[in-house]
């Protein structure tokens, strides 16, 4: 079974969705997202240049991927790109609150989409 990628990795999409996407603001969390025609939806959580310690960047990275990975099911094949600028006063979150945080986030864009 093929492995799915759902990471961002194009410099050019992803400064095109910071141009053109649209943004919400929580709790120190910056989300862009824009509606795509892929067949997939995607996501990259990136952090200011003020936020030091890979181990934490990192853990706070594969929460939020693993959150995410356990949420597609709720875009009902609408596929959407989206980017989490996660700032240094959310370096202490878990998984319960990202996941729930995340559920909430998916509802308000798929309410959003016209």
């Amino acid at each position: 079974m093929k492995k799915r990628n759902i990471s961002i990795k194009s410099k050019v999409e992803i400064q095109e969705l910071f141009k053109k996407g649209r943004f919400i603001r929580i709790e120190g969390i910056n989300i862009f997202y824009e509606f795509t025609s892929l067949s997939i939806s995607r996501m990259i959580v990136t952090f200011p240049k003020v936020f030091k310690g890979a181990v934490k960047r990192n853990r706070v990275r594969r929460i939020f991927k693993e959150c995410f990975r356990k949420q597609l099911a709720l875009l009902k094949n609408r596929y959407v790109d989206f980017i989490f600028v996660v700032y240094p006063q959310r370096v202490d979150v878990n998984y319960c609150e990202v996941d729930t945080m995340l559920k909430n986030i998916i509802v308000h864009v798929m309410k959003r989409k016209v």
